[in-house]
């Protein structure tokens, strides 16, 4: 499953404002590999706030029309918000968009130059993109932007494919060395704000305690204070908690101190996800979720994420990938 980008992260917090208004439209005819009838939702940000609009696909079919004069992102969820695919949209565009359900990466765009170039890379860079390495696809999508400085898709690739959580410095980096024209304001502002809270404060401050509720409606403090190794895990159920990180973290459950925090949208989502879980370990909610007080300060930058920390609080690793952050705590408990 592909990892949600700090600019996509933005867009979900965003989705319960407006549809989208005014003159001008993009259409987009669409079809669903397999013929599927289900639910879709597509997201995309408008002049002063996010659209989110769900739409049925029926029998594989779809039709949508939206709003975007200067240009947008547009992603396009199932219902339990999984990526289907991403694409370029502008008023005037009457685009043919062909979805494959189980690879977000194959999306078919024609009727849009940007688009079709955008899934011409997705195809010639498949294999680095399924291949769960958030360095080797930051490298491929640098490798395209520093040969490309004045082409818009460099930043569509910036913002939806390069993993700014590992390299904040060189997301900013990147997109400040394109062409003013290749990276409107009118694009790039909300990844932009997304992309400051992954800092260089953020990566270096120490993991200081932090209040929780248990399942018990308690108040906890998690410290990692006399503990060798700490993880900080952040997961959803929306995010493929179940599907990708409930099983590392079993195997990690008394290896290491540990504060499963959810990022669910309420209390009620959370206890049902810990009953049907049936772990046993420090599961955890916060109001707020990662903007909670304690949280914030640590700048995490998408769900899911994990932080590993020593008894200092010293912050050791940094990752969306449960199975890097397994893998990390592993190599410091064999030593």
């Amino acid at each position: 499953m592909k990892k949600l980008s700090l600019y996509t992260l933005l867009l979900l917090c965003c989705m319960l404002l407006g549809a989208c208004s005014g003159s001008g439209k993009f259409k987009v005819d669409g079809t669903v590999e397999g013929n599927r009838t289900m639910n879709l939702r597509v997201v995309y940000p408008g002049d002063d706030n996010v659209n989110s609009v769900l739409i049925a696909a029926r029998e594989g079919k779809f039709l949508f029309e939206g709003h975007a004069p200067e240009g947008a992102l547009v992603e396009i969820y199932d219902n339990d918000y999984r990526l289907m695919g991403c694409f370029y949209a502008k008023d005037g565009d009457e685009l043919k968009v062909r979805l494959t359900p189980s690879n977000p990466f194959a999306i078919s765009v024609k009727g849009n130059e940007i688009s079709e170039r955008w899934c011409a890379w997705n195809k010639e860079n498949m294999s680095v993109l399924r291949g769960h390495n958030a360095a080797a696809v930051n490298a491929a999508v640098a490798k395209y932007v520093k040969a490309h400085k004045a082409d818009l898709l460099s930043a569509l690739l910036i913002m939806s494919c390069y993993d700014a959580a590992l390299d904040p410095a060189g997301a900013s980096k990147l997109m400040a060395s394109l062409d003013k024209a290749a990276r409107p304001n009118s694009l790039i502002a909300m990844w932009q704000g997304a992309n400051a809270r992954v800092n260089d404060h953020a990566v270096t401050a120490k993991v200081l305690p932090i209040n929780y509720m248990d399942t018990r409606d308690s108040l906890r403090v998690f410290s990692v204070k006399g503990h060798r190794l700490s993880l900080l895990a952040f997961s959803s159920q929306k995010t493929g908690r179940k599907d990708s990180v409930l099983a590392p973290l079993k195997r990690l459950n008394g290896r290491v101190n540990m504060l499963d925090l959810s990022a669910d949208e309420d209390t009620a989502t959370w206890r049902r996800s810990y009953r049907s879980d049936s772990i046993s370990w420090r599961s955890a909610w916060a109001a707020g979720s990662l903007c909670a007080p304690g949280i914030d300060r640590l700048g995490v930058p998408t769900v899911p994420y994990f932080i590993v920390a020593d008894s200092t609080g010293r912050q050791l690793l940094r990752t969306p990938s449960v199975r890097r952050a397994e893998a990390f705590v592993d190599s410091i408990l064999k030593k």
